[in-house]
């Protein structure tokens, strides 16, 4: 289907780590598109695929979504634990490891739109600068560290799409997209997803129970 190889077209980006918390990493998910009336063949073994660039985040998004879905009772694999670790996901090898593996539906999550920021945060510590330091518009280069109890920390804003496929006819059932997510820590952002998402298919109704 042209919807299904659109996905393969775009360029894969990477997720990104970052270790300070000072926003909100909740995850909100709106549907975009949903196949009408009710399902005549439910999915009842579903392939979880990232399309990121970094193997360790997939492995982080997968694994996660994968154990929430096991804990409502749905069969579900990542794609990290299969030939795709660490790998391009073509469509040819997704296909090929959902044949393999018996996947009836396969789980496509890629990043819409990123933009980094950096912010700054108060802290007791005082941190060494760059001999110039630009904030506010003002050029500043009169002290050896940065203004008095000033530390900068990454945000990104991204925006996440999850499509769900049944491999028969290649046929998109499901599309939803996270709202604009305040990142600063992957981790707990993943964790945030991996719920929201696992409440979400399982609402849908496309899943069947093991």
């Amino acid at each position: 289907m042209k919807a299904f190889s659109s996905h393969f077209s775009k360029a894969l980006l990477i997720i990104f780590a970052f270790t300070a918390l000072i926003s909100c990493n909740s995850a909100q998910i709106l549907v975009t598109h949903r196949d009408k009336g009710e399902p005549e063949e439910k999915i009842h073994n579903l392939l979880i695929v990232t399309m990121s660039g970094n193997r360790a985040n997939r492995k982080t998004v997968e694994k996660e979504l994968a154990y929430q879905l096991g804990k409502r009772g749905y069969k579900a694999v990542a794609a990290q634990d299969t030939k795709l670790a660490g790998v391009k996901p073509e469509k040819e090898l997704i296909l090929e490891i959902a044949d393999n593996r018996e996947a009836d539906g396969v789980l496509l999550i890629q990043m819409l739109s990123v933009d980094t920021k950096t912010l700054y945060t108060t802290t007791d510590q005082r941190v060494n600068s760059p001999t110039s330091f630009n904030f506010m518009g003002t050029y500043m280069n009169y002290y050896a560290t940065y203004p008095p109890n000033w530390q900068g920390v990454k945000r990104s804003d991204i925006v996440l799409e999850t499509t769900l496929y049944q491999v028969e006819g290649e046929k998109l059932v499901l599309a939803l997209k996270s709202q604009n997510s305040k990142v600063t820590d992957l981790e707990e952002f993943a964790l945030s997803y991996a719920k929201a998402m696992a409440k979400k298919l399982d609402n849908s109704k496309f899943l069947e129970p093991r």
